[in-house]
């Protein structure tokens, strides 16, 4: 056999293997589109905005850290609210965790390192005040 034949063999397997997975890409069953993208796309603008009326505020939420407590400082003008703080972790949705919004009179809440796990946890706190949805920026923190 010569160069040439083996070039020519060559593209043909490399066409037929092309041709095969676009073939096999079409015909595949698996739905790359959820069902309910547009009730997917509503919420996730009232996420936005809900982030939006957490920035209007006078100061963002702020987590501070400790060996101890993860402390929560809360603008001064939330008054008569309703809210969670979420703790989600990215490798296992079993793992998260809700904790009821408690505001101290300095508009401070504490929580406890000592139940949750060691690795990453995306913390996130939600509430309505005022007939509005509020939600902060997303902290990232790594238990060790």
């Amino acid at each position: 056999m010569n160069w040439g034949t083996k070039i020519v063999i060559s593209l043909g397997v490399f066409i037929a293997f092309i041709a095969s997975l676009g073939i096999f890409m079409m015909i595949s069953n698996d739905e790359k589109v959820e069902k309910d993208y547009y009730e997917r796309d509503l919420m996730y603008e009232k996420e936005i905005q809900a982030q939006r009326n957490a920035q209007s505020l006078s100061a963002e939420v702020v987590l501070d850290i400790t060996d101890i407590h993860l402390i929560f400082s809360f603008p001064k003008e939330i008054k008569e609210y309703q809210g969670k703080i979420l703790f989600l972790r990215p490798d296992n949705a079993q793992k998260d965790q809700t904790f009821e919004m408690k505001l101290e009179k300095n508009q401070m809440q504490k929580i406890e390192v000592m139940p949750l796990q060691k690795g990453l946890w995306k913390i996130q706190a939600q509430w309505q005040m005022n007939g509005k949805l509020y939600q902060s920026k997303v902290f990232e923190w790594i238990k060790y």
